[in-house]
């Protein structure tokens, strides 16, 4: 496609862009542009460019232009060209279209020939490569230039890049030698190469051949190393290693080397010699293996970050030493590379947390001790104020402890290995409970504990997807507990799960992390807690000793997460919200959900794990996620203190304005109302409950019947048929239309082979349906005269007999007449109550049936395997799925017969109508909690929103207002409560880093090396000489475990710096309304401004 022409309008005059084939020099005054056409002749694409100059704008304001150098410069290099293959010309077209281009658009931006301009930029229009685009071929000629011997090639002469020597290499020597992994990319003799390597002894080298660069190693060129002597420092009794065969694993690569112990009298072990060479050995004994530090930190921190596995990162160092056929050129070193990873992972954590620094040692670890803790959460003689226990009422709860409970069904472990043959190293000194105690719990009360019976909704979706788990699987899951305000993993609160999610392990992991250093405030956030904790407490009594029953001054709360709520029933969204609560702040308890996704990604290699090993894996993955959320605490916490001080301004100012519209005395009843459930949420009534419960059509019935009484003793009934009133008249109608509608469905179930019985039944319901349409015709009469007359004149346009199409023939109820067809009101007004429960009734069917679905999806997705498994679960689905549509279509229908019949009745008499909108198909949707992989904001559509109807417009009116109203002060407080939350976790952080660095400070100080005696030693005086070389390596160790303290001490130093300037920066606005007391005061001073309007008038 040809490059559209562009125009340039200067001082009027059109310029286009003519064929010419050189750029002129650029002229004095004004400036160039290119011009670009193209053609294709013989099928060939061509371009020529043409040159245009233009004098300077006389609009654009003139710029200092930069003053010639009086130096002569030289013309600058030629661009390279690249050549595409549809172009044809000058090699060096591209370039001068390139530099043509640069100039055209420093004109464009308003820059003159001769200009600086300022650096601009750079936005999504930009092409990032268009500028490397021309140069490909010089890029691509100087990768090509690296593989020959440089001047050498052209048959000049090289010499050696070694200080003093001046040896020659030409095109023909065979003895010149390249390192790819040094700076320098010159020639060395051989003698250089080694001298200059003996420091850098696993670089890749190469030999000149004669014609090419061939792969060859140091090892075969006669290097040596040295271990167990400082660099440079020779040994005088070296010991050679096994069979002259030692292999070392790099990051860039297997490497063979030649590798020399040192064999002096005072010498370490070997293994001890390599890792002072920072060589970490694959064996104790004789070890012929080793990794360097590099090597394992790099895939360590692979491994946290990308979630690389072990094989697939051996794998690219195997073909990174050579990428032709490498399993059969390289060394066979992965199961040696297994081993020294996990050994690698448990010495870097008992390292990070101080057990090199503990007299105890490793032995000395207890459970939780090498978790990484949340610096926000309360933490007793940690990071709380002094005296926090004797805090106030309205200021205790600041020192409440947010644990979130989930179980995920991804981290799954395939029925290989066992305990015994991989026990692991780390025996719950982390986030996973300590294995041996939790297998013999799970003994004592797997049947002890009994099943419980749900009477929520969700349980039942949890039972039904527990059906499959567990088959050849050793684990199906992983329970975990964590805090949710700032979704770190807490101590051993993590396990195993087997065949499900059941109480029991659960209340395990609650209270192995209870365990550790809580305060006496909880609150418990779990997607089944209105079922979880009905026997918590009965069951903790079952347990024997555990921190619940041994702490009678704990006190509990159990809330549902915000985004699991709606599959509830109502009363448990009403008692188990965090948005209902007091003193919960804006937590939304699905901190579990978001944890997961930094370990579902392990999922596919820690499944074939052995249990030791996942158990390793999944600690080492949990521990760097907490410590990389701990250590940006401050940031995290800034962040949400920005949103919250805007929303809590928004949410308080609206609801003063809201309480300033009610009268004085609804404000004070509801406010005492809400007050009274908040302190006694188990005796009184729920405010945040609508009043007006579900209706039906017997209510209906009732309420219209008793309209039907009045007016028969005040002598206004306008009574046409002894047995069947107005009202029973339109109930009949309805359901007419609700039975056509079912035969409709029946006979089109009906398949080609369906028996003569079955057939017969579907006609003899439709003999039924028409004569109880003909019994409704004749009151229609009666009471819709006017609609007889109309339906006539229908019949006969249609042509069509009632006894062939009755599910085609309209009943006419009132709306479905038409305007020009009078109806009494009082009968539009009984049908609309009708539609109002049959609406509300069909969301409701919906709504189940959507729960109902997103369960199998789940259970399809999660569980099931097999051909016929899936075609029951693909059967299943797809009914539900129809359901759910033919509900909606029938939805709609009513939906637009109440809009019709709400044109016609007052205003106050369609008030119900107003929670109801159309149905739409992204509204049919199920709960956005249960869809895989949904984080952050979740949204539910408006059908799980909506409440029920059936009062009378007073009453409806006031239950919406005190709802309203009590919702209204519930988001204020929430989001007051949240600043005070954030303010004291903000001063938490900063005591929290005080308090660690002053431990590793302690540390430092502990393992000075001038402390260090000998005093422990038998006979010190009978051989100096040992005693001298055992306390310089004392000595030698406390030095590092000192510099290691500090090292740690400074990092927290600075943390505490950075957490300080945030709580100067933020914790006086967000203290500032409240001073830190009590959150519902600007509830009180709301009440105060209405009762003093009161007195006022």
């Amino acid at each position: 496609m040809a490059k559209p022409q562009k125009k340039r309008k200067k001082q009027g005059v059109e310029y286009n862009r003519p064929s010419l084939v050189a750029a002129p020099a650029p002229l004095p005054d004004g400036y160039l542009e290119r011009h670009d056409e193209y053609s294709k002749p013989g099928g060939i694409l061509q371009s020529s460019s043409a040159f245009v100059h233009l004098p300077p704008s006389p609009i654009k304001p003139q710029r200092t232009r930069a003053k010639p150098s009086a130096t002569p410069q030289p013309d600058p290099t030629p661009a390279p060209s690249f050549e595409n293959s549809f172009t044809a010309g000058n090699g060096n077209d591209g370039a001068e279209a390139a530099e043509i281009e640069s100039r055209e658009k420093r004109v464009e931006d308003g820059v003159e020939e001769g200009e600086q301009s300022a650096p601009r930029h750079t936005t999504q229009a930009d092409d990032p490569l268009a500028l490397f685009t021309p140069y490909i071929d010089t890029f691509l000629d100087e990768l090509l230039r690296l593989d020959g011997l440089g001047d050498a090639g052209a048959g000049s002469v090289v010499t050696c890049c070694g200080a003093v020597c001046k040896t020659a290499f030409t095109s023909q020597s065979k003895d010149a030698y390249r390192c790819r992994d040094c700076f320098n990319t010159g020639v060395w003799c051989l003698d250089c190469l080694l001298e200059n390597h003996k420091l850098d002894p696993l670089h890749r080298i190469e030999c000149w051949n004669g014609r090419y660069f061939a792969v060859t190693t140091l090892k075969a060129v006669g290097l040596r190393i040295q271990v167990g002597h400082p660099p440079g420092e020779p040994c005088l009794l070296p010991r050679q290693s096994s069979g002259n065969d030692f292999v070392i694993i790099d990051s860039d690569g297997i490497h063979e080397v030649s590798l020399n112990y040192c064999g002096c009298h005072a010498t370490a072990p070997a293994y001890i010699q390599l890792l002072r060479s920072r060589l970490f050995p694959a064996t104790i004994l004789n070890p012929e293996t080793a990794a360097t530090f590099r090597v394992m930190e790099t895939y360590q921190m692979l491994s946290f970050t990308a979630k690389t596995n072990a094989h697939d990162f051996f794998t690219s160092l195997k073909r990174r030493t050579n990428n032709t056929c490498p399993a059969e050129t390289v060394r066979k070193r992965y199961n040696e590379f297994m081993r020294i990873e996990r050994e690698w992972r448990l010495l870097k954590l008992l390292k990070r947390f101080a057990r090199g620094h503990d007299p105890a040692g490793v032995a000395g670890t207890k459970e939780g001790e090498c978790a990484v803790l949340c610096p926000a959460c309360p933490l007793p003689d940690i990071n709380m104020p002094d005296g926090w226990k004797l805090s106030p009422a309205d200021e205790a709860w600041l020192h409440t402890l947010f644990i979130a409970i989930d179980a995920n069904f991804k981290l799954k472990r395939k029925d290989i290995s066992s305990n015994e043959r991989d026990p692991g190293f780390n025996h719950g000194y982390a986030y996973i409970v300590k294995d041996i105690l939790f297998r013999l719990f799970l003994e004592r009360f797997a049947t002890a504990v009994p099943a419980e019976k749900s009477t929520c909704n969700s349980h039942d979706a949890l039972k039904s997807a527990d059906s499959a788990r567990g088959k050849n699987l050793a684990a199906s899951g992983m329970g975990m507990a964590l805090c949710s305000r700032h979704d770190m993993r807490r101590p051993t609160s993590c396990g195993d799960l087997i065949k499900g999610e059941k109480y029991h392990f659960m209340d395990y992991f609650i209270l192995s992390t209870l365990r550790h250093n809580i305060p006496n405030m909880i609150s418990f956030s779990y997607d089944v807690a209105c079922q979880w904790f009905i026997n918590f407490f009965s069951r903790c009594e079952l347990y024997g000793d555990n921190p619940v029953c041994e702490n009678p001054d704990l006190d509990f709360k159990f809330l549902v997460p915000k985004f699991h709520l709606p599959a509830h029933i109502l009363q448990c969204q009403l008692n188990f919200s965090h948005n209902l609560t007091p003193r919960v702040g804006r937590t939304d308890g699905e901190a579990p959900e978001r944890g997961w996704s930094e370990t579902n990604h392990m999922a596919y290699s820690t499944r074939e794990m052995g249990p030791g090993n996942r158990r390793d894996s999944i600690d080492d993955v949990m521990g760097d996620t907490n410590w990389s959320k701990a250590s940006r605490m401050h940031a995290m916490l800034a962040e949400k203190a920005i949103e919250a001080l805007k929303e809590r301004e928004k949410c308080v100012e609206s609801f003063k304005l809201f309480a300033e519209a009610l009268r004085p005395e609804q404000v004070e009843r509801w406010t005492a109302a809400v007050k009274a459930w908040e302190a006694d949420r188990a005796n009184e009534p729920n405010p945040y409950e609508p009043s007006f419960g579900k209706s039906d059509d017997k209510t209906i019935m009732e309420e219209l019947l008793l309209e039907d009484e009045a007016e028969l003793e005040q002598g206004n009934a306008d009574v046409r048929h002894t047995r069947v009133s107005a009202s029973m008249f339109i109930s009949q109608g309805i359901d007419l239309e609700t039975a056509r509608r079912r035969h409709a469905f029946d006979l089109k179930s009906l398949g080609t082979h369906s028996t003569s019985i079955q057939r017969s039944r579907v006609l003899e319901r439709g003999n039924a349906l028409k004569r109880r349409f003909d019994a409704w015709v004749l009151l229609q009469q009666l009471y819709m005269p006017s609609v007889t007359a109309h339906r006539q004149g229908v019949e006969e346009e249609s042509d069509s007999a009632i006894s062939t199409s009755i599910h085609e023939v309209k009943l006419f109820l009132p709306s479905d007449v038409p305007t020009n067809v009078k109806v009494e009101q009082r009968l539009s007004r009984y049908e609309f109550k009708f539609r109002i429960n049959q609406a509300e009734t069909l969301l409701r069917e919906i709504r189940s049936l959507l729960v109902s679905r997103s369960a199998l999806i789940i259970k399809k997705k999660k569980d099931n395997a097999g051909v016929e498994v899936m075609t029951r679960s693909n059967a299943l689905i797809h009914d539900l799925t129809e359901k759910i549509e033919r509900f909606s279509k029938q939805y709609e229908d009513v939906f637009s017969r109440l809009k019709t019949l709400s044109k016609v009745l007052p205003q106050t008499a369609t008030v119900a109508l107003t929670p109801f909108q159309a149905l739409k198909p992204t509204d049919t949707v199920g709960l956005s909690s249960m869809e895989d992989g949904a984080e952050g904001y979740k949204k539910v559509t408006w059908i799980w929103q909506m409440r029920g109807v059936g009062e009378t417009t007073t009453e409806r009116e006031e239950s919406a207002l005190r709802v309203e109203f009590c919702r209204a002060r519930a988001r204020a407080h929430r989001w007051q409560e949240e600043c005070l939350l954030l303010a004291e976790e903000m001063r938490r952080v900063q005591r929290f880093w005080g308090w660690d660095a002053a431990r590793w400070e302690a540390r430092a100080d502990t393992y000075r090396p001038e402390l260090i005696t000998i005093s422990d030693l038998p006979d010190p005086d009978q051989h100096p000489a040992l005693i001298t070389r055992e306390l310089t390596n004392r000595r030698n160790r406390s030095a590092g475990k000192a510099a290691y303290a500090h090292r740690q001490a400074d990092i927290r130093r600075d943390l505490e710096r950075k957490a300080a300037a945030v709580v100067d920066m933020y914790v006086e606005p967000l203290d500032a309304p409240t001073k830190g007391r009590s959150v519902f005061v600007e509830a009180e001073v709301k009440l105060s401004i209405a009762a003093s309007r009161t007195r006022r008038h």
